[in-house]
């Protein structure tokens, strides 16, 4: 009956009274009067239940977020619509290459892209410096090629971009003109290849509709671009490309993308504000589990502007280029993220960014 005794309650206005010991019985044995001491405890009520105060509801907030299926193969009966969906619910999609067919973009033709995003990159970082920046410990921003944190060993290198509908870039011209020959017809070749995966499902979300112009709306092309994460870079934080409605992303793996050399980590729903005790804020769900899209070589990923992602750290021993394209509603144009100052226009010109540090080496 030891275990009796350790439960016992302490007293209260409806408990029982404890049954006293007979004298010269030792207090706490775990012998005395069993029968009357079981007694006592099955009479004992259980304690009353701590209801919630009445101002705190039960259930705080909205129902968790319910994403989609995200990850759809390309050709398989259903996938657009599918993909459309879960653009437009979860803010993003996975588009895999068919089961059944050859890839809807040429691995071989991705492989000459990333070798043209490394000679491309070498040759702007080498601009960096000649314009007097440590392009690997320095943030800078230029209309060709940016870094956003220092020391992210993330670069966003803006591309030229000649399919028809296009938008026109000037400020890229002289880019174009060096990325001409093989390397600019391999980069022509995969955004149309991209394009023709992608267009169907950006229209399809009615992400970029607007009113009086059907429910699907029409599709421009807005700019085109690689961003390279370098071996060490960190993980990034969340955070939107933009705030604008009518822009969509397509990202296409040019070489193999994974938990090790660092995929894009996405939260499902959050491109939707909802209205908040503080104003309309990104719904932001600690509920629903991220997506990390994970991405075999021409597989593409399609998110909108407004939803919230990253980089995750890379930890191989490889650079990680990722091309993309820029669909957007007419009159929408991404023109935050890149100024108009032109990298290679400040080093044909002389200029000099430099900072004196003795001790930096870059």
């Amino acid at each position: 009956m030891a275990s009796c005794a350790a439960a016992l309650p302490s007293a209260g206005p409806h408990t029982p009274s404890l049954p006293s010991s007979p004298a010269g019985s030792s207090a706490g044995s775990s012998a005395s009067f069993p029968d009357e001491l079981c007694e006592w405890l099955l009479a004992t009520p259980p304690p009353p239940a701590h209801a919630a105060p009445p101002h705190i509801p039960a259930d705080v907030g909205p129902p968790p977020f319910a994403p989609l299926p995200s990850d759809l193969a390309v050709g398989e009966s259903g996938w657009l619509p599918a993909a459309a969906a879960s653009l437009r619910h979860n803010g993003f999609c996975i588009l895999r290459h068919p089961p059944r067919a050859p890839p809807r973009v040429d691995p071989q033709l991705c492989a000459a892209c990333a070798r043209a995003a490394s000679r491309q990159l070498l040759h702007l970082l080498a601009a960096a410096r000649g314009v007097g920046l440590a392009p690997r410990r320095e943030l800078f921003r230029f209309a060709e090629i940016c870094s956003r944190a220092a020391g992210g060993l993330r670069y966003d290198m803006r591309l030229p971009l000649r399919l028809e509908g296009a938008a026109a870039e000037p400020v890229l011209a002289r880019a174009c003109a060096e990325a001409s020959g093989a390397e600019g017809e391999a980069w022509d070749a995969l955004h149309a290849a991209v394009d023709g995966v992608a267009r169907g499902v950006v229209l399809a979300s009615g992400l970029l509709a607007v009113e009086g112009r059907g429910e699907e709306g029409v599709c421009a092309l807005d700019s085109a671009g690689c961003v390279t994460s370098l071996p060490g870079a960190p993980d990034q934080h969340f955070h939107p490309d933009g705030t604008a409605e009518g822009l969509v992303n397509a990202f296409v793996a040019l070489v193999p993308t994974t938990v090790l050399n660092g995929p894009t980590e996405l939260r499902p729903g959050s491109h939707v504000w909802v209205e908040s005790a503080l104003g309309p804020e990104p719904r932001w769900d600690e509920r629903t589990s991220t997506t990390v899209a994970e991405l075999a070589v021409g597989e593409i990923l399609l998110f909108d502007y407004r939803t919230y992602h990253r980089g995750r750290a890379n930890r191989s021993d490889e650079p990680r280029p990722v091309a993309y394209l820029v669909y957007a509603r007419p009159g929408v144009s991404d023109q935050h993220n890149f100024p108009a100052e032109s990298l290679l226009t400040a080093l044909a010109n002389g200029a000099d960014y430099s900072v004196v540090d003795s001790t930096a080496t870059d």
